[in-house]
């Protein structure tokens, strides 16, 4: 029987790199991910209902979906082809407007001193910088430089102290 070695979230971001730095998509991904983990383990709540609401919404959008393909072909089901076509654009109108207006555009929502703060992510290409806004107008800008090596690797230490500083402020924050 094989060992099985103990798998942590922090050997997932520390295996973490981009392969093209200058990708501000691949950053924005890498750096979204690492963010959340880290913000977990720094003692935020994330509101998982928030998830839990979008895996519903996206498997039924997908149910529907994989239903319109399989049947597109039927000549005799052209009535539940448009039904579902419908159905599958009014539960994207829904969803839309949760995104927008429950969550306001949000990419995290924690429970911090009993209270929901909502954090939006944005990799800054021009500053050179990783955006993190806790409020519609405030932000905390974290040097790209700090949180990466130069072979593209995830530079977890640089990005654990901005963290840390960027919870005292949305910790203390009214």
């Amino acid at each position: 029987m094989a060992n099985k070695k103990s798998h942590s979230v922090e050997d997932d971001v520390d295996d973490v790199y981009v392969d093209d730095l200058y990708s501000i998509q691949d950053i924005s991904k890498v750096l979204e991910y690492a963010v959340l983990q880290e913000l977990r383990n720094i003692g935020f709540k994330e509101d998982v209902s928030v998830s839990y609401i979008r895996i519903f919404f996206y498997t039924i959008l997908c149910s529907i979906g994989c239903y319109c393909v399989a049947f597109t072909h039927v000549e005799t089901s052209k009535n539940m082809l448009k039904f579902s076509t419908a159905a599958y654009l009014l539960i994207w109108l829904i969803l839309f407007l949760y995104e927008r207006c429950m969550l306001h555009g949000a990419n995290f929502r924690f429970y911090i001193n009993d209270k929901l703060v909502h954090i939006w992510c944005r990799a800054n290409a021009k500053g050179g910088n990783y955006q993190l806004y806790y409020t519609l107008k405030e932000f905390y800008e974290i040097p790209l430089g700090d949180v990466f090596f130069d072979d593209g690797k995830l530079h977890r230490d640089g990005l654990i102290k901005h963290l840390k500083s960027f919870s005292k402020i949305v910790m203390d924050m009214d």
